[in-house]
């Protein structure tokens, strides 16, 4: 890092493994306040590494609230929960399991199944055992060759209902036309994909913290070169970069008057790796200043839980532990 130019915070990055990486780094060596708008790793929950960093979006876990409430909403008997092996989705994965198994007011037959790159075995598994309640625990990455064998099956439709949560991008790169294709119907025609990425608040009028409308930063998004559906893929983060922007500017100004009454300010901090006592006690303000933060953004109400800035949706199908429901449809 470039010591040279101060940094009182970072924003970034988006990717959970980059950000597993450089949180570490940064709350451990360069004493800094980091803030991503989109990594969820249940990594972050370990406060001795990620004592500095902060999330827009909850922990993959955090899902599993939700899932808990739909089952109970719903009164489901069978459930199945499939996950790619990668310690990201194993731990939540088996977190789920447990919590389903060691609730006593639910009475669900639980079944549980991993797999490494090809999910055929397992989604065949899961039909013969005709299992039509699903969470799948997948990546952006794997998530294009599932859905086509799901298709495959003939898996989705109203006969199925399926959870998981929502992606960035699909890489369709090496798929044939008629693989995307097949893709896009099994996805376009499932039901129940859980996500918290960009749902506008209630009042799209109502002055925010930026000091636009929601209506107004929609027109500025469309007039750059965003596209107006705020549900398509290209455009699902960009709401929570800008609404990240401004809590790293509101925590920047919560903590001056702060650090003004211990005769310090915020050219007293340094990233030098040799940490001095006043930058310490700087960064000690600014990640303060962040974790009481709460404001209504341009995509999302936000608050803090347990030293990880978490989203809560205002308006949405269904509303279940701050998270929300939405038949998702790829473009």
């Amino acid at each position: 890092m470039d010591t040279s130019t101060v940094y009182h915070m970072i924003l970034g990055p988006a990717c959970s493994d980059a950000a597993t990486v450089v949180g570490s780094l940064t709350s451990q060596h360069f004493n800094m306040t980091q803030l991503s708008y989109s990594a969820s790793s249940i990594s972050f929950l370990n406060r001795t590494l990620y004592g500095r960093f902060y999330s827009m979006n909850p922990t993959v876990r955090e899902y599993n609230k939700a899932f808990i409430a739909l089952f109970k909403r719903f009164k489901w008997k069978r459930v199945a929960i499939v996950y790619a092996i990668d310690p990201y989705f194993v731990e939540t994965a088996n977190h789920l399991r447990d919590e389903i198994t060691n609730d006593s007011t639910l009475n669900i037959d639980v079944l549980t199944e991993g797999y490494s790159e090809d999910p055929s075995l397992v989604l065949s598994l899961l039909k013969e055992n005709d299992m039509r309640i699903i969470v799948a625990f997948i990546s952006s990455r794997q998530a294009p060759r599932f859905w086509l064998e799901v298709y495959n099956r003939d898996m989705y439709g109203e006969r199925y209902v399926w959870f998981t949560v929502a992606w960035n991008t699909f890489n369709l790169e090496y798929f044939t036309q008629e693989e995307i294709n097949n893709i896009k119907i099994a996805l376009n025609n499932s039901f129940g994909i859980l996500g918290n990425d960009v749902l506008v608040p209630d009042n799209e009028d109502e002055v925010l913290l930026s000091g636009k409308t929601v209506t107004a930063y929609k027109e500025n998004v469309k007039s750059l070169g965003g596209n107006d559906n705020f549900h398509c893929v290209a455009q699902l983060k960009n709401g929570y970069i800008y609404d990240s922007i401004w809590a790293l500017a509101k925590a920047l100004d919560d903590s001056i008057p702060i650090l003004k009454s211990r005769n310090l300010s915020l050219d007293d901090y340094s990233n030098s790796i040799e940490i001095t006592n006043e930058s310490l006690e700087i960064a000690d303000v600014l990640n303060d200043s962040l974790s009481s933060i709460s404001f209504n953004g341009v995509s999302v109400s936000f608050f803090t839980t347990d030293h990880l800035l978490y989203s809560a949706i205002r308006r949405s199908e269904f509303l279940f532990t701050g998270l929300s429901i939405f038949h998702w449809r790829i473009q």
